[in-house]
């Protein structure tokens, strides 16, 4: 356990919306953190957060453009473009490999080129990514995100908060969930889930929790990167590493286990409601 700085894996002034969501629902929530990189993005109206469906990695540092402009880090790239330089050490491969993936099944082929950009409209066939290679763009080399299809209305994408799990503290060792699909891609919530997604987001004013939590699909804990927990009490703590966060589960969450069984069905009665 360490202290948590300011602005560290969550904005501090969206802090304020984790903890009411905590302390209503008497749920400890474990956040994935968001590097600062991508944070400096959040709520910018040029911007949107990372949905469940869009798999490729952000940048972790800023990278230049063909004529020397800079591109801003933080936000989704192809790795090919941005370059080994964008990532944290040792981060290159798995991007390209994600990038591999995403590409082939989320981008257009139709456009693929900054001309074809500039000719469409509208990305093709219902999508709603793509690449922007118009060398002018400041976000050159970022994916870009369109609810409407439009491409004049894209916008870059930064990060989402990812929740790591949602632990009902008086029932700590309960795990359970339900299984779906969300943008087309499996998803597993527990029943916590929507209440604090929307109580959150509401509270934040854009939606930043766009998915179910970690703990409801891996067998193992991951957590290099980190994590941020806001506990009902108003504790806040930060756990580095997936033995520190398996230590966390032991002491504070009843030696709580990843998911066993499953739970069907969907509703749930909302903590905030009365």
């Amino acid at each position: 356990m360490a202290s948590v700085p300011e602005n560290y894996g969550v904005l501090s002034s969206h802090r304020r919306a984790f903890f009411s969501a905590a302390q209503r629902g008497k749920v400890a929530i474990a956040v994935r953190v968001t590097k600062g990189m991508s944070l400096r993005h959040v709520g910018k109206a040029y911007a949107a957060a990372k949905r469940i469906d869009c798999k490729a990695k952000t940048t972790d540092f800023d990278f230049k453009r063909p004529d020397g402009v800079v591109v801003p880090g933080g936000l989704v790239a192809n790795p090919h473009l941005a370059g080994q330089n964008a990532y944290e050490a040792g981060k290159f491969e798995g991007a390209r490999k994600n990038w591999a993936k995403f590409s082939n099944e989320m981008l257009a082929p139709e456009l693929a080129s900054a001309e074809a950009l500039s000719e469409m409209t509208y990305v093709p066939g219902g999508r709603q990514y793509f690449l922007e290679l118009r060398e002018g763009d400041p976000y050159w080399a970022c994916v870009k995100f369109t609810s409407s299809g439009l491409i004049a209305a894209g916008k870059p994408i930064h990060g989402d908060y990812d929740l790591y799990d949602i632990v009902p503290m008086d029932t700590p060792s309960e795990n359970v969930r339900t299984w779906g699909k969300l943008a087309g891609q499996d998803h597993a919530r527990g029943r916590h889930f929507i209440d604090v997604q929307n109580w959150v987001n509401m509270a934040i004013g854009y939606p930043m929790i766009l998915h179910g939590s970690q703990a409801k699909y891996l067998p193992v804990h991951e957590a290099d990167d980190g994590i941020v927990v806001f506990f009902p009490d108003g504790k806040l703590e930060a756990y580095q590493g997936s033995a520190a966060v398996g230590e966390l589960y032991r002491s504070q969450f009843g030696g709580r286990s990843l998911p066993r069984e499953s739970l069907s069905g969907q509703d749930f009665v909302p903590f905030h409601a009365v």
